[in-house]
């Protein structure tokens, strides 16, 4: 994923964000979620590789774009954000001047039908556990029942929010509580201050994953958890910083602190007090 991602912003941008962007995203805070049991590493690297694929636009390279997203929604159901970088790009390449008409009906179609693959991933994923638990919608009723997850729109995260911090038990919830808010801001404030500074489709893919992860808080007292691991998936928070790091006092800064952070956490982690 890391070597994907190095060329992915070298050509964006250029080698010293993209070496830059390395550090700051191997050492963030959860960095640590990357190398345990979790998601999160095969779907960036899958998310990553579409991208890259999709920057090259040949012919072959946007079915490669959809089976990589369809493989991404397979991992996580948020893979479907995908879609929207695919988009992008193909408008882009085929519908903007000067290109919009040097391309023949049948390449801009065969251009835009790998797009299915990508919610398609899902529905796979349906397929298999109803032939598998009987129960397609099985995965559901675990969030539902188990982590007291559903859907609801973001500014009922807010109320929850609001709320968990006024009804904390105890000292070690709060500061938990305050720990998962910090985390989950933090990238949120970087990327509403850098927006400007990456592309359009770094920018909206970002979008969604947010409106995707806000949009499913636990209706519990910790309604953020879990949620700064579900931020790891944006890039662009490591592409911004990385950008801003042409200051040498800021980048010393930066990585100083969120590697303080990962070690911390990683610690905890280990010692089976604190999981995320």
């Amino acid at each position: 994923m890391l070597v994907l991602l190095y060329e992915l912003i070298a050509a964006d941008f250029d080698a010293y964000t993209a070496r830059r962007a390395l550090f700051y995203l191997s050492f963030a805070p959860y960095a640590l979620f990357f190398f345990a049991g979790y998601t999160e590493s095969l779907f960036l690297l899958l998310c990553v590789a579409t991208f890259l694929v999709l920057r090259r636009g040949r012919a072959r390279d946007w079915w490669c774009a959809g089976m990589l997203g369809f493989l991404a929604s397979f991992t996580r159901s948020s893979g479907v954000a995908l879609a929207v970088p695919y988009l992008v790009f193909y408008i882009q390449r085929f519908w903007l001047p000067p290109q919009r008409f040097q391309f023949a009906w049948r390449e801009k179609l065969n251009a835009l039908a790998p797009i299915v693959l990508i919610p398609a991933g899902v529905v796979a994923y349906l397929v298999y556990l109803y032939f598998t638990k009987g129960n397609p919608f099985i995965f559901s009723a675990a969030e539902i029942y188990y982590w007291h997850r559903h859907f609801s729109p973001p500014w009922t995260t807010l109320y929850l929010i609001w709320r968990a911090f006024f009804q904390a038990t105890s000292s070690v919830h709060l500061w938990g509580e305050s720990v998962a808010f910090v985390f989950t801001l933090i990238p949120l404030l970087i990327l509403g201050f850098g927006w400007t500074r990456i592309p359009l489709h770094y920018a909206l893919f970002s979008l969604v994953l947010v409106a995707l992860a806000l949009s499913f808080p636990i209706e519990t007292d910790s309604p953020l958890l879990s949620q700064p691991r579900y931020l790891l998936m944006l890039f662009p928070v490591a592409v911004i910083p990385a950008l801003w790091g042409k200051n040498r006092r800021f980048h010393q800064g930066f990585l100083a602190i969120s590697t303080g952070c990962f070690l911390l956490f990683a610690i905890l982690f280990v010692c089976g007090l604190w999981v995320a």
